[in-house]
């Protein structure tokens, strides 16, 4: 094969590759624009447990207790669980310090585990305290705009909506490249969602904020490598229930400036996405799992198909085009790569996201070939200092500004007082 050969070659396999994820990104961005086709009962208002599972998060546990506090919903039908798997760092001993020094208007049960075992055993331990009727799963680290529930739950008066999740909007989304490549990431990621819930269900909830009916949701999904919330979109979907994402359910989080620690965020995020997917293609082929095919299979498009055809594919073409040209000119191979070189420079984030992209993919691909042992979930650390809480909470009140003023900032921070009920467990 010569150069022109492995140019017609490569230029085939890009399309391929890169042709149905555009065609896929179109065809939800157009229905993104639909009506929703849901029934949104606004004044809706079920009682809600909120869960928070937690190991070692001293540092933000405070913040997310401020945070809950902030919430505009019934006091009398909402209730919090901190369910803490063996935190080593005194996050339990916060808590209650927390909750002496300050007025928490819900409801909030702490329970503890002894010994960590997993996100998803952590939350059916909580499970057993829970007396709502929706069940609300949300990190220690994401802080909820005070009317997340308000906008969200109204969605989950459709009886044929069980669950439902929210946008996340990255609070140091300026603070280093990393982040601004994973804002670019974020907007692709919600118009697919969006589309995706329009047309039917989403495939891909957020840990951060997941909200559930309780009539379905009997135990979150246990089995290693799987995780709690896109094992719960499994289930629910199989019971021919919808998935919806909530663009205006709004919740903030950090992401590691760190290379290793973003890579280790995004390769198990991605790994647990590809055995869902998975299980999901073997009911889709069992013919018990009622959504539009075409969802199913660009997903696994996107996230099997596409690292293959990159690395298989691409990449060796790629080199052996060059290669191949070298021979005929060097000079021309040299000119070509440096324009490569600087229409990257201006097309970096999307460039540097496409080629990480594929780079996790595949080795989330591999780890899924792998059989792995339960283990406990593990917070990354160097994104936690971008979440001071004070911050934190101005932004969410001000997205454009970061000054309030005191009397907004008494609006957000209730001192004094006593808590309301503080029921205690500890699982035997």
């Amino acid at each position: 094969m010569d150069a022109f050969e492995a140019f017609i070659a490569l230029v085939f396999v890009i399309a391929l590759q890169v042709g149905p994820n555009i065609a896929y990104l179109q065809y939800m961005k157009r229905a993104m624009r639909r009506p929703w086709n849901v029934k949104i009962d606004p004044n809706y208002r079920p009682r809600i447990t909120v869960i928070v599972p937690t190991y070692n998060e001293a540092k933000v546990i405070e913040m997310k207790l401020q945070n809950l506090n902030s919430l505009a919903y019934p006091e009398d039908k909402l209730e919090v669980i901190v369910v803490d798997s063996a935190s080593t760092d005194g996050t339990l001993d916060l808590c209650r310090q927390w909750l002496t020094r300050n007025n928490f208007k819900f409801k909030i049960i702490l329970l503890s585990e002894p010994i960590r075992i997993s996100k998803s055993h952590a939350l059916n331990y909580a499970l057993k305290y829970a007396n709502g009727e929706i069940i609300v799963v949300t990190d220690a680290d994401a802080i909820l705009t005070p009317d997340i529930l308000i906008k969200a739950i109204p969605y989950l008066a459709d009886p044929e909506v069980e669950a439902i999740s929210g946008r996340e909007r990255i609070v140091n989304a300026n603070a280093c490249f990393i982040a601004k490549m994973e804002s670019v990431y974020r907007d692709i990621y919600y118009m697919l969602r969006l589309g995706e819930s329009k047309v039917h269900s989403t495939q891909i909830f957020q840990g951060e904020f997941a909200a559930y009916k309780r009539n379905l949701l009997e135990l979150f999904v246990e089995d290693p490598g799987r995780s709690d919330d896109n094992g719960a979109v499994t289930e629910i979907l199989r019971k021919g229930k919808r998935c919806l994402f909530i663009p205006e359910a709004i919740f903030y989080d950090a992401v590691p400036c760190n290379l290793i620690d973003y890579l280790r965020v995004k390769i198990r995020r991605a790994a647990h996405l590809q055995r869902e997917f998975f299980v999901r293609l073997k009911l889709l082929a069992k013919g018990v799992l009622n959504i539009p095919k075409s969802i199913l299979i660009a997903n696994i498009y996107q996230h099997f198909v596409n690292p293959l055809i990159f690395f298989m594919l691409l990449v060796p073409l790629a080199l052996y085009f060059l290669i191949e040209l070298s021979k005929i000119s060097l000079t021309l191979s040299t000119l070509l790569i440096l324009a490569i070189t600087m229409a990257s420079i201006s097309a970096r984030r999307f460039i540097a996201l496409y080629v990480i992209s594929n780079i996790v993919l595949i080795i989330a691909f591999i780890r899924t070939l792998v059989p792995s042992k339960r283990q406990g979930w593990e917070a990354i650390r160097s994104s936690r200092e971008y979440l001071n809480i004070l911050r934190s909470l101005e932004k969410i009140k001000h997205p454009t500004s970061m000054r309030t003023t005191n009397t907004q900032r008494k609006s957000l921070i209730k001192l004094g007082g006593k808590p309301k009920v503080i029921v205690e467990a500890k699982q035997q």
